[in-house]
């Protein structure tokens, strides 16, 4: 009897033992298999000898990636330009676009615009450069993400196109010079070249202003340099309407000298401003007359000389102006009276009449040249042969400066 007890008490211990074991495998890992330890140590199950099952693949982690393939498409770009003038499309408007980025110098990637011409793009930052006749540009940044279709529209302001020439006071041509459109509110010369709303033209050769755009807005108009200004004026401008101005600037106290016929090509001929000796400024000392009599030679010889045709009064150059083609002037003339000689070696040639000079005052001098002798020689070694004959001038003032316009800027 007692044997079958100890049995039935070993065969309940074995399955209990049995079903401990099988609950333990159901809450590890799904139904792993826990192999004994050596040491604490874990022990792997192949070191058991028993194959563990292949990893299925995850389905979630192969449903995303198959997703964003599906969503990589690359983005597109509609530009829609239009006029400030009337909201009018403008078809001849061109686009440059840089990507973020990019080198410097390097040339953008031309675009057409107009609704409906969609253009595909790489993803990301564009710098986009809009363009169209007589409308001041515009750059924008655009974001470009994948499958993006974006349709921009743009406003071109419409600006207007200035010309216009630059003058002195009698009429010729200045090349020199800038015009300079500063934007209200702004000091000159304290601007940056480079300010936005800053517009800066040049004249040419033949005095003429290189076409430039101008936005709408309120401005002090300035000619001269980029250190000071010699005209200012200001001067509101609108959008559409071109403009065409005028510059007169220079020519005071100037004498231009036009030789009829004109000599030839290869000889020096010299118009000077003349005034007899002991004319010029007196010391502070006031002493007139003794200043006079040292630089003035004594009256009765030169009576005496008169009367036998000669002339003994000692001229000085005040200014002087060389020929080239006929014409030559004398800029910033003082005031005076003086006495007009042409001088071609050989031969010095006064003209009777005296030139009456006033301030701030231009003239034109028309001289008719007589025959003019041959050189002798070396020019160095041609003898100086005054007064050879009376010199005929004809002094032209109407208009200088009566009807001409003084120094400013006009709008015409």
């Amino acid at each position: 009897m007692r044997r079958i007890v100890l049995l039935m008490t070993l065969v309940g211990a074995f399955l209990a033992g049995f079903l401990y074991l099988e609950l333990t495998e159901d809450q590890v890992d799904g139904g792993g298999i826990i192999g004994p330890s050596a040491g604490g140590l874990a022990v792997e199950p192949s070191a058991l000898g028993v194959l563990a099952a292949p990893a299925e693949p995850k389905r979630a982690e192969v449903a995303t990636s198959l997703s964003g393939r599906a969503s990589v498409a690359r983005p597109t770009l509609t530009l829609v330009v239009t006029s400030s003038a009337g909201g009018r499309e403008l078809p001849a408007a061109t686009a440059r676009l840089l990507l973020a980025g990019a080198v410097e110098g390097e040339e953008g990637r031309a675009l057409s615009t107009g609704a409906g011409r969609a253009t595909a793009l790489d993803i990301g930052i564009w710098q986009v450069t809009l363009e169209a006749a007589r409308h001041l540009p515009s750059t924008r940044t655009i974001e470009l993400e994948a499958g993006d279709e974006r349709i921009v529209s743009v406003t071109l302001v419409r600006g207007c196109e200035i010309t216009g020439n630059a003058e002195n006071r009698l009429g010729e041509s200045l090349s020199r010079g800038r015009l300079i459109f500063l934007p209200e509110g702004r000091a000159y010369p304290h601007f940056p070249r480079q300010e936005e709303g800053l517009a800066i033209g040049r004249f040419d050769r033949s005095g003429n202003l290189e076409p430039m755009l101008v936005g709408p807005g309120r401005y002090t108009l300035c000619y001269g340099s980029y250190g000071s200004p010699d005209l200012e004026l200001p001067c509101t401008i609108q959008a559409g309407v071109d403009r065409h101005l005028q510059v007169v600037f220079g020519g005071q106290n100037t004498v231009r000298f036009e030789l009829d016929p004109v000599p030839e090509g290869n000889r020096r001929v010299e118009v000077r401003l003349e005034v007899p000796r002991g004319q010029e400024e007196r010391g502070s000392d006031g002493d007139e007359e003794n200043e006079r009599r040292q630089h003035e030679p004594n009256p009765n010889r030169i009576a005496r000389a008169a009367a036998r045709g000669k002339d003994l009064q000692r001229w000085r150059a005040q200014g002087r102006a060389t020929i080239r083609d006929g014409v030559g002037t004398i800029h910033r003339a003082r005031a005076g009276t003086y006495r007009i000689t042409l001088v071609s070696k050989p031969g010095e040639y006064s003209a009777p009449e005296m030139l009456e000079l006033s301030e701030d005052e231009s003239i034109v001098v028309h001289i008719s040249v007589p025959p003019l002798p041959e050189r002798s020689g070396s020019r160095r070694n041609d003898p100086k042969i005054p007064n050879e004959g009376p010199l005929q001038v004809n002094i032209e003032r109407n208009g200088f400066p009566s009807e001409r316009r003084p120094a400013g800027i006009y709008w015409l």
